[in-house]
């Protein structure tokens, strides 16, 4: 599949140097070099992905109220959503580093080796993460469809550009425009989270998804965009000759995760025109009722018995 050396981007850096924990693995320019370094990740992840479901037990217990959705009181499900969070934060806190110095490049596609370093390190924990929340969420039941092929592409793509390193460092800004991605996560898992505890009435739900909205729009939606109009555009300016076929198979899974985007985007809008429509009903008919949430069923401590057991 690659042959050796092509961890080197043109500007010298090797790709997978510059991810936490390098250090502990012979890491060199050949492909194979990145396969510990690789598995040492998923491993970690793994144990920050269990982890964050034995915080979520203790949250369940005893600081959130008990969710009306009885799987949202389950701690292995409310934990994948906030180790994804988690991972939102790292790998996006890269993206948004990166593309805070675009400005200051006169050559999109020569990034400074800093940049290459940054994003290769964020795409490489992005993808673990992913490959790691892709066996665990299958093994829980917690995957729909949907993000099932959210991993696989991305899986896919990121290591497409880790073991060619981003077409030796000329689509490293591109990559890092899928870590930004990622800043509309913390907003959208507060709100699936806590919604049916406190009610999508509340104000922080409303505000938590307006949040979202807004940055899926500018990040998931105009950027991406954005950024795959000009892999097409200067495709053959920005992508070695030798990188062409791997540059169509990763131009082509990009295509696939913008089509992704698009679909929820239209349920967002979905969403947000079905709650304008009541609005308005209820105006024009004056049958609006306060906000204030009430459960089918009182809002009680859930006790021990009615908890979901963790695993």
């Amino acid at each position: 599949m690659s042959n050796a050396g092509d961890l080197a981007s043109d500007s010298g850096y090797v790709c997978g140097s510059a991810v936490p924990l390098s250090q502990f693995v012979n890491m060199s320019a050949d492909v194979s070099s990145i396969l510990p370094l690789a598995a040492l990740w998923t491993l970690v992840w793994a144990v920050v992905w269990y982890g964050c479901a034995l915080a979520t037990r203790f949250l369940i217990k005893y600081v959130w109220p008990p969710s009306t959705a009885s799987k949202e009181n389950c701690a292995i499900y409310e934990g994948r959503n906030l180790a994804t969070v988690v991972r939102a934060v790292v790998v996006a806190g890269h993206g948004i580093l990166v593309l805070g110095k675009v400005s200051l490049q006169s050559n999109l596609y020569d990034p400074t080796e800093d940049m290459i370093a940054a994003t290769d390190a964020g795409v490489f924990l992005f993808w673990t993460f992913d490959l790691a929340d892709l066996m665990l969420g299958l093994m829980h039941g917690l995957l729909g469809l949907d993000m099932i092929v959210h991993h696989l592409v991305f899986i896919a793509a990121s290591l497409i550009g880790t073991v060619s390193c981003f077409g030796r460092g000329h689509w490293a800004l591109a990559a890092s425009v899928l870590l930004s991605l990622e800043i509309s996560t913390p907003a959208l898992t507060y709100s699936l989270t806590m919604r049916n505890r406190v009610g999508d009435k509340h104000w922080s739900i409303k505000l938590s998804f307006l949040f979202f909205a807004v940055l899926f729009v500018l990040f998931r939606i105009f950027l991406y965009t954005f950024m795959l109009t000009r892999v097409y555009v200067h495709f053959y300016d920005a992508t070695p000759t030798h990188w062409h076929a791997r540059g169509y198979v990763a131009a082509l899974l990009l295509s696939c995760g913008a089509l992704l985007q698009y679909y929820w985007g239209l349920l967002i809008v979905k969403k947000i025109a079905r709650q304008v429509t009541i609005l308005v009903e209820c105006t024009s008919t004056s049958t609006c009722r306060s906000p204030s949430f009430r459960p089918s069923k009182p809002l009680q401590r859930a006790s021990t018995s009615d908890k979901s057991k963790l695993g």
